[in-house]
């Protein structure tokens, strides 16, 4: 499966950090996500044993119900990774 093969690194953006990879256990996919597109290109990933907090490693606050967007709001957030399907 390849949920068992995925692996991820938090907290690495610098090219001197020696990170251990961290197994995923579940990933869910935004429902409207769009491959063509890249529309809703947001998932949850849900890590097999908890984060390690460090520096680079923080939680982060969810919203309280004042601070949900609305529906069709438009919304950005920032990240990094692959840009291509390895699997194609």
């Amino acid at each position: 499966s390849t949920i068992l093969k995925t692996r991820i690194v938090l907290g690495a953006h610098d090219s001197e950090f020696s990170p251990e990879p961290v197994h995923i256990s579940k990933i869910t996919v935004h429902p409207q996500f769009d491959y063509e597109i890249r529309s809703n290109d947001i998932a949850l990933l849900k890590l097999q044993v908890p984060a390690k907090l460090q520096q680079n490693v923080n939680l982060l606050c969810l919203p309280t119900s004042r601070d949900i967007a609305h529906p069709n709001q438009m919304a950005v957030v920032a990240g990094w990774g692959n840009h291509t399907d390895p699997c194609k």
